[in-house]
């Protein structure tokens, strides 16, 4: 079993002309879908809402063979968002609104360690785990620090 954890997110995907997209996405479960397809057995440690946003992302997942950890869906919640605003070079500026808190799930200690940290640090660690665990190393909002 590979344990994926991440906040997860749909994009949503706005074009200067044409219909908004939303597709689930966001690193953690990218990966967690790649794994999957190439069977290996996968779960994804995050948090969606219980709105259509999320249900999008629980039909993903399932589809591509990834298991939410129990809790992912979180009654009243909003799922996670990326909006991409496309410009005429459809180049994207990027705004997140991320719902996620790690430090509910136990997880390797290597999950919290500020961007930038040696991956040596999670090299100590990751043998003593039962199952290899990836998770998204490019940490916005409240687990990024200050000076990072």
């Amino acid at each position: 079993m590979f344990v994926v954890a991440g906040a997860k997110l749909v994009a949503l995907v706005r074009p200067l002309d044409g219909a908004e997209v939303h597709p689930a996405g966001g690193t953690p479960m990218n990966v967690a879908v790649g794994l999957a397809r190439l069977d290996v057995d996968t779960i994804l440690v995050t948090e969606i809402g219980d709105d259509d946003l999320g249900r999008l992302v629980i039909e993903h997942a399932s589809a591509s063979g990834v298991v939410l950890a129990p809790g992912a869906v979180v009654p009243g919640r909003r799922t996670s968002t990326a909006t991409a605003r496309l410009d005429r070079q459809l180049a994207a500026s990027y705004d997140f609104d991320l719902r996620w808190d790690p430090a509910a799930y136990e997880l390797p200690i290597a999950t919290y360690l500020a961007p930038g940290c040696s991956v040596a640090a999670w090299c100590d660690v990751a043998p003593a785990a039962d199952a290899p665990c990836a998770s998204e190393p490019n940490a916005t909002g409240h687990n990024a620090t200050e000076d990072s």
